[in-house]
């Protein structure tokens, strides 16, 4: 357990580098509580711990973490500057989960203080030089005893708890599936021109519980469609193994997962498949009615194919030309130029995220991503 100085130089140790008086840091404190309320206080404070490696930092709301408090567990989402309705649907949205709102009291604020120092910090506003030492230039007066606690906690960044039991799945789950969760049903974490709908896409793919939410945490917070594209396409890239697997098993008889079959090959063997033969492969398990939708049919990155005659595989090659173009600038086994416009983004990740879930819902039981590290951090917390 940290000792309290070590507390007091997380509390006031920015405040005072602001102010150009590190010199302070050793005399800053807080106050004590009073009576009635310190012996509470310290026992709670005893029953809290930080999740580890648990921290996410999210767009402009700072960072979603967990602390655990006794039997229970704490959400806690920095929620600076949130207007009414956004609070309220950050509230709705872990709701769902069965989490309940909670206050910052003295003790979990010592907590997030100390434990997430850098990442939990006082207000902007603060920070200025002159105003940083107007907060903790009472230091320097001969009858200072401290701050008091509830004062200096106005001075940090504000943050939302939320208390839930530790049997729902937000208490163990990975920590990128709770933060995406929140991401996905909260539009304060998201631009404000990313779709609705791709969202809510976003999160159902979420739901599955089989695809990597780390993926789906940065498509959600993507700045532009094409970063989101290109998360998904990762999503999809996960996949590329089945094909191979499937066949395997179909052929040999193999049990298992299709993940847990193609991770012993490539320990074993040192197997690894090709990506532009595995997109095409891929697609060809997809439902045909879905992977030739009449929404790309339309775009002008597909106008040069003839739809009443390419298969499940030409279109997979398509989408694999974008996404080369995207991180290599140039399809260098096809350098044929397509037209990639602006209104084709919206329409390509909406595609391309039907297709996905499409698969992981399908072939669910061999994309069994690892969902258990978050359950293993919060035993060991």
């Amino acid at each position: 357990m940290p000792q309290m100085k070590e507390h007091w130089q997380a509390i006031f140790g920015e405040l005072a580098a602001s102010a150009g008086r590190e010199d302070l840091v050793g005399k800053l404190r807080t106050a004590d509580l009073p009576d009635k309320i310190k012996e509470a206080q310290l026992k709670k404070y005893k029953s809290l711990a930080i999740f580890p490696d648990d921290l996410v930092e999210m767009p402009r709301a700072g960072f979603v973490s967990r602390i655990k408090s006794g039997d229970e567990i704490l959400i806690c989402v920095q929620t600076d500057d949130f207007s009414t309705s956004e609070l309220q649907e950050l509230e709705n949205s872990l709701a769902a989960y069965g989490a309940n709102s909670d206050e910052l009291d003295e003790s979990t604020f010592m907590v997030l203080s100390h434990g997430l120092r850098g990442a939990y910090r006082p207000k902007a506003d603060f920070l200025d030089k002159d105003a940083a030492f107007n907060q903790i230039g009472i230091a320097e007066e001969p009858t200072y005893e401290g701050h008091e606690i509830s004062d200096v906690m106005q001075l940090f960044e504000d943050v939302s708890l939320f208390r839930i039991d530790p049997n729902s799945d937000l208490a163990s789950c990975n920590k990128w599936f709770l933060a995406a969760y929140i991401a996905a049903c909260c539009s304060a974490f998201r631009t404000k021109s990313f779709p609705q709908d791709t969202s809510e896409k976003l999160n159902a793919l979420l739901q599955l519980k089989n695809s990597n939410p780390e993926l789906i945490f940065y498509a959600v917070t993507s700045i532009h469609l094409r970063q989101c594209f290109l998360e998904v396409y990762r999503g999809l890239e996960t996949l590329f193994y089945l094909p191979w697997m499937k066949l395997l098993k179909d052929e040999l008889s193999f049990t298992g997962s299709g993940r847990s079959l193609a991770s012993t090959l490539r320990k074993s063997i040192g197997w690894r498949q090709k990506e532009k033969e595995s997109i095409c492969e891929l697609f060809a398990l997809a439902d045909n009615a879905m992977v030739m939708d009449n929404r790309i049919n339309s775009l002008p990155s597909f106008k040069d194919l003839n739809f009443d005659e390419v298969n499940n595989q030409a279109i997979a090659r398509r989408i694999y030309k974008i996404r080369n173009i995207l991180v290599h600038q140039e399809d260098y086994d096809d350098p044929s130029p397509i037209n990639l416009t602006q209104e084709c983004w919206p329409v390509l990740v909406d595609y391309l995220l039907d297709v996905t879930v499409h698969l992981y819902t399908t072939f669910g039981a061999d994309a069994d991503f690892d969902f258990d590290e978050g359950a293993r951090r919060a035993e060991n917390a």
